[in-house]
């Protein structure tokens, strides 16, 4: 088993400083035992012999919880299309680098697969990140029981923080506030007062937020509120590079190649997908005639469509994850799997069960196919109740 056997009361929602993998370990919550279940499917259908290495990045940090389980979700989807999978296979052309998975058909079809992530923060900046969470672990398990205090995050701290005196100060603050005034001010939507901190580059900004007169005294957590320190994910040229660091690493292949790609940022769609693969969008104009209509065309930036023209051909398809959790994938998700129109190796119309984007005749037209509902969940999972598939 991948989670342990305890006895969970943990009941209150992942802590900023909580490992996602430690959260979803300790939650007592049955929406966490709905996808505890889930992913021991996954890897109840993921080949043995490679479980071990799986179940450590499992465990090992944020990155690596997110990257395994989007394997391990696609390892399942192809089981339960009845796809037979090896993983990490050998590549005839000799290369010492191993793609993540060689997907057989039961039509005869096979293709080499890869999966990447493309995230808000990389590894240097994630560890930064990992500070800022320690200390807002800290100021949460401060005894605030008459306030809930509003933080807003901004900069990012060089050096550790001192919490030991970030605390001591924002205890004498709380302490000097006065709660019948303060609730006076939030009721009428005056100006509260406020406190900041601030460290090698980072700010803290605290409001008070007064607790209900029937909540004085009670509340273990003292964050009410939270804001900042958040950016959008850099998609274009995340998925861009992504497309062509994972299909240009493997060298001449016997097979098609698909490089999956999980973004986490919500606004991805398939405008800014399309401008990634094919290359964005520009007008033109005729300067001769400016009564002229102008036109739209693709510039040569796209990862299949470059400054000579066609170009990663041995990238048969780029397979497109929008937002994928192991906690909000039926709910949220979608995926696109998009057909390079001038691949070295075609993909075969098997592949077409997916949800696909094919140029015809000039033209990217979308196809429907199957999606989450192969998992038979019910829409809502995991906060639905009722008993809704996946066991196997």
């Amino acid at each position: 088993m991948l989670f342990d056997t305890l006895d969970r009361q943990l009941d209150h929602g992942k802590r900023p400083d909580q490992g996602d993998f430690e959260y979803l370990n300790l939650s007592g919550r049955p929406e966490a035992a709905r996808v505890r279940d889930f992913i021991e499917a996954c890897l109840r259908s993921y080949p043995a012999e490679h479980r071990p290495e799986i179940v450590a990045r499992l465990k090992a940090s944020d990155l690596q919880f997110a990257s395994a389980t989007f394997e391990l979700f696609l390892n399942r989807l192809f089981s339960l299309l009845n796809w037979t999978v090896t993983v990490h296979p050998e590549l005839p052309n000799g290369s010492p680098k191993r793609p993540d998975f060689l997907v057989h058909t039961p039509e005869g079809g096979a293709f080499y697969l890869e999966a990447t992530l493309v995230r808000q923060f990389s590894e240097q900046e994630q560890a930064v990140e990992r500070r800022k969470n320690e200390v807002i672990r800290a100021i949460d398990d401060i005894p605030s029981p008459d306030f809930l205090l509003d933080v807003y995050l901004s900069g990012s701290p060089r050096s550790t923080v001192p919490r030991r005196n970030l605390r001591r100060g924002l205890r004498r603050w709380i302490a000097s506030l006065d709660y019948d005034i303060a609730f006076e001010q939030y009721r009428n939507r005056e100006r509260l007062p406020e406190y900041d901190y601030e460290h090698d580059g980072w700010k803290i900004r605290f409001k008070p937020i007064p607790r209900g007169p029937e909540r004085r005294g009670s509340g273990r957590r003292a964050i009410g509120a939270f804001g900042g320190g958040v950016r959008p994910v850099k998609v274009l040229p995340g998925i861009r590079d992504a497309a062509k660091s994972k299909g240009g690493r493997y060298g001449e292949l016997d097979l098609p190649l698909i490089v999956a790609i999980n973004v986490e940022d919500r606004q991805v769609d398939t405008s800014v997908e399309r401008d990634a693969l094919f290359g964005q969008l520009e007008l033109v104009f005729d300067r001769e005639d400016p009564n002229a209509e102008h036109r739209a065309r693709r510039c040569r930036d796209g990862v299949w469509f470059g400054p000579h023209g066609p170009q990663y051909t041995r990238l048969s398809g780029v397979w497109m994850f929008r937002r994928f959790d192991v906690w909000h994938f039926v709910s949220r998700s979608s995926h696109l799997l998009y057909l390079n129109p001038d691949a070295l190796h075609p993909l075969g119309e098997e592949t077409y069960v997916l949800p696909h984007a094919i140029v015809e005749q000039g033209k990217l037209s979308e196809r429907d196919g199957l999606s989450f509902e192969v998992f038979d969940l019910p829409e809502s999972w995991p906060e639905d109740a009722t008993d809704g598939g996946e066991r196997g």
